[in-house]
């Protein structure tokens, strides 16, 4: 069912503060563009923030987060409180339509068998593409493809370290495999399900036939992170992966705990390279790491900001009040639960 704006829905779901059940009537506002922001509040880690999709405003404050309904009670939408918009049922079909297909059901560890393009895209329309030096011809194609929509996609940023490394920033999506792109779920039924793709560019005036490989669905969750002198150390941050051009190290500070040793000597969102001399290119090699300094000792640790700028600082070891402790997803419990465990340092007598 095509969604309109000025549609009347209703919501279910939780108040906001009260967490009691709510069951509200309003309309369905516009039709928003999610792009990526790569911009985040300093002191705070980086939210996981869907994009690359379409959103819908709720035209009245229902002050709660919920399932979006018709008038049929048909689930046409999510909403969350802090997003403000609702996200269209039919992006979350299309993983659940996957994992029924795939009988994903039965596996202790679900693995999505889905691709993505590890890109950021924002819309660009006709004028634009106009002043960007775009062919007539494929001026008249956008135009018929899809009236209602004659727009195209421009990369905003590609994320480091993923396969496609042909792609660069500001180039206008054409076609892939020889479909013109105007809409984002036409942009995921083509990305979704292949391993490599058929890419037409519009970079610097000139067309141009590429090939490139897509990225495992599967990559962007995060199962392991590591808390170190009170630092929370995780890998996988898709939006700080687009705000590089390179990657120094995995091991990436998203947080602090106000009050210590992390929080007075070593700061946030910079990535640690370096403990006592010991390369620290991913979390498994950081608590190894870890394990060589002496407690109530100082460590040396080479760290490099955003900026790619390096630098040592020095941080106190205390395994009494901030121990080195690991969250790994434990796939082998009823739940999938999380697991905690402890890296104690290891003594000077016993290396």
């Amino acid at each position: 069912m095509e969604l309109k704006p000025g549609q009347e829905i209703s919501i279910v779901g939780l108040a906001d503060k009260t967490e009691k059940v709510i069951y509200r009537s309003s309309e369905i506002e516009d039709f928003y563009d999610m792009t990526m922001s790569l911009d985040f509040e300093d002191g705070n880690p980086p939210d996981a923030m869907p994009f690359n999709l379409e959103t819908f405003g709720v035209a009245q404050s229902v002050g709660g987060s919920g399932v979006v309904i018709n008038h049929d009670h048909k689930a046409i939408g999510f909403r969350e409180s802090t997003a403000q918009r609702a996200i269209p049922a039919r992006h979350v079909r299309q993983v659940l339509s996957k994992m029924v297909e795939c009988d994903l059901v039965r596996y202790e560890r679900p693995v999505l068998p889905l691709r993505r393009l590890s890109v950021a895209l924002v819309p660009i329309y006709l004028s634009t593409l106009r002043e960007i030096g775009m062919p007539q011809e494929w001026i008249f194609l956008v135009q018929d493809a899809n009236p209602n929509h004659a727009r195209l996609f421009q990369i905003r940023s590609v994320e480091c370290g993923s396969p496609p490394d042909e792609l660069e920033e500001l180039a206008v999506i054409l076609q892939i495999n020889g479909k013109l792109l105007s809409t984002w779920d036409q942009f995921d039924e083509c990305t979704m399900n292949s391993e490599s793709l058929d890419v037409k560019i519009l970079r610097q005036q000139k067309v141009m036939d590429l090939t490139v490989g897509t990225s495992p669905l599967e990559e962007t969750r995060a199962l392991r992170t590591v808390r170190w002198t009170g630092a929370n150390i995780q890998e996988r941050f898709v939006l700080v992966r687009h705000r590089l051009s390179d990657l120094p190290s995995k091991c990436f500070i998203s947080s602090v705990g106000f009050g210590t040793p992390a929080y007075q000597h070593l700061g946030l969102h910079c990535f640690i390279v370096q403990i006592n001399g010991i390369p620290t290119p991913d979390l498994y090699s950081l608590i190894e790491a870890s394990k060589q300094c002496q407690d109530n000792s100082w460590a040396q640790v080479k760290v490099v900001s955003f900026e790619n700028v390096p630098s040592v600082k020095t941080v106190k070891i205390c395994q009494h009040y901030w121990p080195t402790t690991e969250m790994a997803r434990d796939f082998k419990s009823p739940q999938n639960s999380w697991s905690r465990y402890v890296h104690e340092c290891i003594p000077a007598s016993a290396e």
